[in-house]
């Protein structure tokens, strides 16, 4: 058993060195993107000088961003979700939405978005995954609508039709099992089957091409209902992925599904002998799981008490003290998928 840690004072102080590791190295990044580059790094910056009030986190996200436009100004970027244009389009969204920047987003975006929709247009064979497939542009391209309606907004011709072609081609890849669907060896995020499920919900609120979505569920009932995650972190993640549907379409037995598959997820053993003492980032470790677990909710909260135990052993990882603790042979990963920095975002929503 790890050692136990004093949250009040030593979270403090592990964020402040997470802090202190990006704000050193985060500029020389070359990769402007949202989930390993300089765009993950500024999102969590923003968020962090609004719990700090502290300029110097301001001024860096802004120098960060401005860091990311003026690359993309210069360079040629792919336009995927991961690390290329609708990433880094989603991200400034999002932070016009949350009060972050003051801009115009199809302003800001235009010459991005004429990329986007030229790229889909000319390039038929799209893989089916979020990080440079479909899901990862259909999440742009409903964060974009959202936008506009949120807005006052006219409706954006351009983007509802992309969206419809971009449904389409999933369906297709659906029914012809062009796509991830059996769980992983290990918790990824990158799963295609919880993925669909989350942007099928994101995309339902829109009220947007419902006879297309519900024609997709039906195609899903099956596999979802015969899906029973062998790794407890891929339960809760199937688990919460459900949820996101349920909140647009009405149905009992996938609720009952996704319940009784959190309920079997187990905690110490998912602590104690699933994820190892490297498996502490998002994409593949503790801080996924903590982000999952927190959105599933109150009653899940008590049973892993508050995200201690997940927290406590990140925190007591030697692993993480590696790559923190100045270790010669030991680069950090600065990123938001794979680094630093959803680490540090972990910690940052503790406080």
């Amino acid at each position: 058993m790890w050692l136990k840690i004093d949250f009040v004072t030593e979270v403090p102080s592990y964020l402040e060195k997470i802090n202190e590791i990006l704000m050193r190295h985060a500029s020389a990044l070359k990769n402007p993107g949202l989930f390993h580059g300089k765009m993950g790094i500024s999102l969590y910056f923003f968020y962090l000088a609004r719990h700090t009030k502290n300029p110097d986190h301001q001024n860096f996200a802004e120098t960060l961003l401005d860091e990311v436009y003026e690359y993309i100004q210069n360079n040629k970027t792919t336009c995927g979700f991961a690390d290329g244009l609708a990433g880094l389009a989603w991200a400034i969204i999002h932070l016009i939405e949350n009060g972050f920047v003051e801009a115009d987003a199809d302003e800001v975006l235009s010459d991005a978005d004429d990329q986007i929709y030229f790229h889909l247009h000319q390039t038929l064979d799209i893989n089916f995954g979020f990080p440079e497939g479909l899901l990862g542009y259909l999440n742009y391209v409903v964060a974009k609508i959202s936008w506009r309606r949120q807005s006052g907004l006219d409706s954006d011709f351009v983007f509802e039709r992309l969206l419809t072609d971009l449904w389409n081609r999933a369906s297709i890849a659906i029914e012809d099992k062009r796509w991830r669907s059996s769980e992983p060896p290990f918790f990824n995020l990158n799963w295609d089957l919880p993925l669909l499920l989350v942007v099928l919900g994101q995309t339902m609120s829109l009220h947007f091409y419902e006879n297309k979505l519900s024609k997709i569920i039906r195609i899903l009932n099956p596999l979802v209902l015969s899906c029973f995650p062998y790794y407890h972190a891929n339960k809760l993640y199937l688990s919460y992925s459900i949820t996101q549907v349920l909140k647009s379409f009405d149905l009992p037995a996938w609720k009952r599904h996704a319940d009784m598959i959190r309920e079997e997820a187990d905690l110490p053993l998912l602590l104690g002998r699933e994820l190892g003492d490297k498996n502490i980032f998002l994409s593949n470790g503790l801080a996924g799981v903590s982000f999952i677990s927190q959105e599933l909710g109150h009653a899940f909260f008590t049973k892993i008490k508050h995200q201690t135990d997940i927290t406590e052993k990140i925190l007591q990882s030697q692993y993480f003290h590696s790559i923190t603790g100045g270790d010669p042979d030991m680069t950090a990963d600065l990123g938001l998928l794979n680094g630093l920095t959803g680490i540090g975002f972990l910690l940052l929503l503790r406080g």
